[in-house]
């Protein structure tokens, strides 16, 4: 079978391959010929169809690769692009880093190397600062999000206990800000720590933070109309 060397990688790909099955370079605009091998010449696009038009035989993505076939794809432009492991957001694939969060680019092609952070360190600022951890690590918009959260929702409780306090009552819309930041405190340790380990799996990913805010949120309005209720009864 025909084949042909990536201009970027070296690695041997079909002919007919619109993108490299290793560091995924797309060929749409490489002029390179394939090499001829023992066997028949590749099959040859219909006259008019350039090349990089050919879609996949299977999916709208590149071919699959072991733990990397539902982290990339090609859209209709015929952009090649990789989800980002915290947001799961599509960001092209010559960007380093997550267009959308900021996180760093992990788990296939030149990633690989990516230092791994100090498993105790990562874990003992997590547990100081929820989200100081992802900072350290290279995970910024996680990070931020995870501060910004568990040290907002902690630093309102403790207002509205203290307003309570003078009040004489209205101690529950406390309740699911304090809640909700020690859940963002432990699984952030939790999630630095598989960070460390090289686990793209988090507790506390992007899906799961959205929820954790919205219950937070239903929460805090259902404490409100509780204590509303008992001061006008």
């Amino acid at each position: 079978m025909s084949t042909r060397a990536c201009p970027a990688c070296g690695a041997r790909n079909a002919a007919t391959a619109p993108w490299c099955t290793q560091c995924y370079t797309s060929f749409a605009e490489r002029t390179e010929p394939p090499d001829s091998g023992d066997s028949e010449p590749a099959h040859q696009p219909p006259a008019g169809v350039p090349p990089a038009e050919k879609a996949p035989a299977e999916g709208n993505g590149p071919p699959s690769r072991a733990g990397a076939t539902a982290d990339v794809r090609q859209d209709e432009q015929g952009v090649i692009e990789w989800r980002c492991a915290t947001c799961d957001g599509w960001s092209p694939l010559e960007v380093a880093a997550c267009v959308a969060c900021g996180s760093p680019r992990t788990g296939f092609g030149d990633d690989r190397a990516v230092e791994v952070p100090d498993e105790q360190r990562v874990v003992l600022l997590s547990g100081l600062l929820p989200g100081l951890g992802h900072l350290v690590a290279g995970r910024v918009g996680s990070g931020l999000a995870r501060a910004l959260l568990g040290v907002g929702w902690l630093i309102g409780g403790v207002l509205l206990l203290v307003a309570a306090a003078r009040a004489g009552s209205g101690y529950w819309a406390a309740v699911p800000l304090l809640v909700g930041a020690v859940i963002v405190w432990v699984l952030s340790v939790f999630d630095a720590q598989s960070l460390a380990r090289g686990q793209q799996r988090e507790y506390l990913d992007g899906r799961n933070l959205l929820w954790l805010m919205v219950g937070v949120t239903c929460l805090l309005v259902v404490a409100l109309l509780l204590d509303a209720w008992r001061l006008a009864g």
